[in-house]
């Protein structure tokens, strides 16, 4: 089976390429400056640079987990250019034979709401990454229509692991321990939210992409909330943490609702 992976190197990218390598597949990736392959991996590069069109024909699965300045989820990068050029290359897949394809979705898609959500919900974002992913997948759609291939949209809630952007809650206040800080400012920690670590992330990921089947939206979360509050307590406790926390000093994000989860009812359905 001939696979790509695009954006390998990114957090998610990095815990699905783990996975891939260990398949008996044809694996491709696109080329990175920073890219480090373990001796005895079989890996093929495409350089996108070189414009041959020959290695970008017929992969049987295309798992699409790139996408860039993810520090700031309001920068208007993400519907004036990111959207457009990871949609062009979707679509030049697609049209040179690309049969699966899979693609990295984010709640952010939803913008505001309130409690358990499906994956029916209207997509209302808020942010010009959300309103990027809603395009994207927008675009697919009318895609679909034209061109036979299958699509499913994996829809991330909130993630966690070594490799997390620093800008992210668990690397904030990880830097923060290891610079021997002694508190960290969070809001009330009220707020609900679906976190998952970024490894059962990749493995349920790979499980879905490798059923090959038009699945269409999917919620990929644990389905079960937290508050921010116990969650940080609960990652105190597990990793050894010294740091305390201080609740209530800072506000919640204007673009992020109080309280909301994924139902994981047809995640459970499709995998069962």
């Amino acid at each position: 089976m001939k696979v790509l992976l695009i954006g390998h190197s990114g957090f998610i990218g990095q815990s699905l390429l783990k996975i891939l390598i260990k398949k008996k597949i044809n694996l491709f990736i696109t080329k990175h400056n920073n890219l480090k392959i373990p001796r005895g991996i079989k890996i093929k590069i495409i350089d996108l640079k070189k414009k041959n069109l020959n290695e970008l024909k017929n992969f049987d699965l295309i798992i699409h987990a790139a996408w860039s300045s993810l520090n700031n989820y309001n920068s208007k990068k993400h519907t004036n250019s990111i959207l457009s050029e990871n949609y062009k290359f979707l679509k030049k897949l697609i049209n040179l034979g690309g049969k699966n394809i899979v693609v990295l979705g984010s709640c952010f898609e939803i913008g505001n709401c309130l409690g358990e959500v499906d994956e029916n919900i209207e997509m209302k974002p808020n942010t010009h990454y959300g309103k990027a992913k809603k395009k994207l997948f927008s675009n697919l759609i009318k895609l679909k229509k034209k061109k036979l291939f299958n699509l499913t949209w994996i829809r991330i809630f909130y993630l966690y692991g070594d490799t997390q952007r620093k800008e992210s809650l668990f690397s904030q206040i990880r830097i923060s321990e290891n610079n021997k800080k002694k508190s960290f400012d969070l809001t009330n920690g009220m707020q609900e939210r679906d976190y998952m670590h970024v490894n059962t992330l990749a493995k349920k990921i790979i499980q879905l992409s490798f059923l090959k089947t038009n699945i269409g939206i999917i919620n990929v979360c644990s389905g079960n909330p937290i508050s921010i509050k116990n969650l940080v307590l609960r990652w105190k406790k597990k990793f050894k943490w010294q740091i305390t926390f201080n609740f209530g000093n800072k506000s919640l994000r204007k673009y992020e609702p109080k309280s909301f989860w994924g139902s994981v009812k047809k995640l459970r359905k499709v995998l069962k």
